[in-house]
């Protein structure tokens, strides 16, 4: 938010821009996952977002999707070899330098609605891992899917509905989570009541009073300096 606004860094003072990344990159989601994965501490799979938010507060921030040539490491595309490459053994300090340069500053337990909202509000993005699950089918025209079973699976939320009608209607809020199993996993009508805009494929509007636990919000990353143009004429005046 503060490289779009144009806002110095709350941190370091300097403005920042958003990083280049190539078109395959940002059709795979932009930063990769892989090199907080690696911190897990086992070989196993399986983590949760409170071990996770200390890594990206430590040993490994936002990283690009890319090739990494110099350290072995191909970050393109997410692959699941890839994610399980380092877990009980770290990985080695040269690819922990590699992917520290953009730690985040701050991870903030949420623990009410109201601070779903305001963080969301904020251009801050939450990470929800409550094992709840939900439908995979939007059970009405506005996109929200109910509560059933559980999963263990950690998922983004990325929107909030707090207007009156919503709670007219539900008796409560609603967050927009956005799942990362397909385009195709939860499957429905899409469009945000009293807009021509639709969700995006794959996330769905959950009831707030379905889930309220284990969320953590991110902010603060150390960004990337937005370029200077060079001085073609010095000392024109």
């Amino acid at each position: 938010m503060e490289s779009h606004l144009g806002i110095p860094d709350s941190e370091s003072g300097k403005i920042e821009e958003a990083p280049d990344v190539s078109p395959e990159a940002e059709a795979q989601g932009v930063f990769a996952t892989e090199s907080h994965y690696w911190h897990r501490g086992k070989d196993s799979d399986g983590w949760h977002i409170g071990a996770a938010a200390k890594v990206v507060l430590s040993k490994s921030g936002a990283v690009i999707r890319k090739n990494y040539p110099d350290i072995g490491v191909d970050l393109t595309r997410y692959d699941p070899k890839m994610a399980g490459r380092w877990g009980k053994t770290p990985p080695p300090p040269e690819v922990v330098d590699a992917t520290n340069n953009h730690l985040f500053r701050t991870a903030t337990t949420l623990k009410s609605d109201e601070e779903w909202r305001d963080f969301l509000g904020k251009g801050f993005f939450i990470g929800h891992d409550g094992s709840e699950g939900f439908d995979t089918k939007r059970l009405d025209a506005n996109g929200v899917a109910r509560r059933k079973s559980s999963w263990s699976h950690s998922m983004a939320g990325i929107g909030y509905d707090d207007r009156p009608e919503t709670h007219r209607t539900y008796g409560c809020a609603a967050v927009l989570i956005l799942n990362s199993w397909g385009s195709n996993s939860v499957v429905g009508p899409r469009r945000i009541r009293g807009t021509d805009i639709d969700i995006p494929k794959g996330s769905f509007w959950a009831l707030t009073k379905d889930f309220n636990r284990r969320a953590v919000a991110f902010s603060g990353a150390n960004g990337w300096a937005r370029k200077s143009l060079p001085d073609l004429n010095p000392g024109f005046s």
